[in-house]
């Protein structure tokens, strides 16, 4: 349905001496699109949670909103014709982000069913360790020379020497939650560098750089991360800078769960526990 704004306006054409009338139309969007769906609630491992109540299903950077009943199901109307963007919200669970088409035919939209698992919240310690001095690595200039048999022509080709110069270190965390009897590690870390000694996952202003997010080891529940120096230096920290880290684990079923800041750019892992290591500090060589 499309709603119709007049702007009218009444005129003297004094050459013709008559009066005329003038409408201006402006086309206003539908906002009377529903989308339908159904939220499944798990718990850090997989497991079904019954009651699905009480999960926020929001327009992001929009007022609209509503909550799922006891088995998980919601209606959110008010929507404009075209691609919604909505997020999937409860406290203890890791944020979800999901874009819905409502159709301009049926002026509807179903998600289908949208799961959200728990935030596995996790204890990791940090070991860092000083930077190496640089070394350089070279591809020395190489020449091969051969006499064709057939004219005795001399080829040869020039390998032209490459240089690079870094430095490395690693990094090292490991999970302090044993795992359950007969039970494995199943967790994933990532390691976030800042400038500034308080760092937080859903602030993106709190730090400069993360690692990838790496699994544990299953045995040992540690993982270990290299980190080059160049690495640091490309995302604004300078030499004989301090530098602020810690590191921040996430269960391995919502590991990859993230959106990204509008103004930053920066991806923000929404499943990852606030819970973090210690924060250590280093000096960038």
């Amino acid at each position: 349905m499309l709603y119709i704004k007049k702007n009218c306006t009444i005129g003297i054409l004094f050459s013709l001496s008559a009066g005329f009338l003038c409408c201006k139309q402006t086309v206003l969007p539908a906002t009377d699109g529903v989308i339908t769906g159904t939220v499944a609630l798990f718990d850090t491992i997989g497991n079904a949670i019954p009651n699905s109540e009480g999960v926020k299903i929001s327009v992001e950077n929009a007022s609209q909103f509503t909550v799922t009943d006891g088995s998980g199901n919601f209606s959110l109307s008010g929507l404009a014709i075209g691609q919604a963007a909505l997020v999937f919200s409860k406290s203890g669970f890791a944020e979800v982000y999901n874009s819905v088409q409502v159709s301009s035919e049926s002026h509807s939209g179903n998600v289908g069913t949208q799961p959200l698992y728990a935030i596995r919240h996790l204890s990791p310690n940090i070991v860092t360790r000083p930077f190496g001095e640089c070394y350089a690595r070279f591809n020395f200039r190489d020449t091969q020379i051969y006499s064709s048999a057939a004219g005795g022509m001399l080829h040869y080709w020039l390998y032209d020497s490459v240089y690079e110069q870094f430095g490395l270190t690693q990094f090292s965390s490991r999970i302090l939650d044993a795992p359950n009897k007969n039970e494995s590690y199943t967790a994933s870390i990532r390691i976030y560098f800042s400038a500034q000694d308080s760092i937080s996952l859903r602030d993106p202003n709190s730090f400069e750089f993360s690692t990838e997010t790496n699994s544990v080891d299953n045995k040992t529940g540690s993982m270990t991360v290299d980190i080059y120096r160049d690495s640091l230096i490309r995302h604004g920290f300078g030499s004989n800078s301090k530098i602020y880290c810690a590191a921040f684990a996430s269960g391995s079923l919502t590991k990859n769960y993230f959106f990204t800041d509008k103004t930053t750019g920066k991806k923000i892992y929404t499943s990852f526990s606030p819970i973090h290591s210690e924060i250590r500090s280093f000096i960038l060589p």
